[in-house]
């Protein structure tokens, strides 16, 4: 059974969280042999998270345990589309490294 689980630093909504739901069981399908059927997801909002010493921007941690593909097939995939669906819902940029600049 694959888990995500989110901690993000604003708030969501409960129409945003049926969104990343949505999302992110179309996403895990980009790992073969995983689907929302048993996906387990947990969200939590308004975390006191820093980054680069810094508390703004927005920013989340994401982190998903998937088993049972051991060569990994598919989870660069699953991380772009996640980030995505985080950036585009929530408005999470994607491209922020931990000391705050862009590549």
């Amino acid at each position: 059974m694959p888990f995500v689980r989110a901690k993000v630093s604003c708030e969501i909504t409960e129409e945003q969280e049926i969104l990343l739901k949505r999302r992110l069981g179309r996403t895990i399908g980009q790992i073969p042999g995983k689907s929302e059927a048993y996906l387990l997801l947990s969200f939590e909002d308004n975390c006191r998270l820093w980054l680069g010493g810094e508390k703004d921007p927005p920013v989340a941690y994401i982190e998903a345990a998937i088993f049972g593909n051991e060569d990994h097939r598919g989870f660069d995939r699953f991380a772009r589309k996640a980030a995505e669906a985080f950036s585009e819902i929530l408005g999470i940029r994607e491209d922020l490294h931990p000391s705050g600049s862009v590549p």
